[in-house]
């Protein structure tokens, strides 16, 4: 009996050291897995570490391209701005009533004549007889100085002028060949056409 139990002892032992044996791993194999573990470990934050950091250059990148962008808009803007308000300025100050107005009323015709040399002449003809007033002229778009030196009236007969230290005052509009003029200075023609009213000229060829 006590044999028989000694032998089933032995086989059990036998077989089941080998099994126990088997799933406890030799330190050296534990010692490998931690080592690789620790090298995968290391691998991945190196990754990350690479990653953030071309994220990061590229974010750079992109911020420093969007602020030369940003800033070379904000210089053509600017420059822009510049051009426009130069050319407002520039247009603010050219007179643009350059040429030859006519203005017909039932007896008279005024005529304004502003040359491109700064000399200026106004006229009303009345039949025959003709008033006139020479002089240059200064001015902004929209408004003119008119310095006169000589003023005379001429009929088929005869021409009389004398120097004139005058100075009228024109307000105008230009639109197309319309010119809108008003001035307290320019006399009153035959028909009665008061200039200080808004009177609307024609452009002449």
């Amino acid at each position: 009996m006590r044999k028989s139990f000694l032998l089933i002892f032995i086989a059990v032992m036998t077989f089941s050291v080998p099994c126990f044996c088997a799933e406890v791993e030799e330190p050296e194999q534990i010692d490998k897995t931690w080592n690789d573990i620790g090298k995968q470990g290391k691998q991945l934050l190196k990754d990350f570490g690479n990653f953030f950091k071309n994220a990061g250059e590229r974010m750079g990148k992109d911020l420093e391209d969007a602020s030369e962008s940003a800033g070379k808009k904000i210089t053509d803007t600017s420059k822009q701005i510049g051009n426009q308000f130069k050319q407002a300025a520039k247009d603010l100050f050219t007179v643009k009533c350059k040429g030859t107005w006519v203005y017909k009323s039932k007896r008279t015709k005024t005529t304004i004549i502003v040359n491109e040399d700064g000399t200026m002449e106004i006229t009303q003809r009345t039949g025959l007889d003709v008033n006139y007033w020479k002089g240059h002229y200064s001015g902004t778009a929209h408004f003119l100085t008119f310095d006169i030196y000589m003023k005379g009236k001429k009929s088929f007969f005869s021409d009389k002028s004398k120097e004139s230290y005058e100075t009228w005052y024109i307000t105008y509009t230009v639109e197309g060949d319309s010119m809108t003029v008003s001035s307290n200075d320019i006399p009153a023609d035959e028909s009665g056409t008061d200039f200080a009213e808004e009177v609307v000229f024609t452009k002449s060829e």
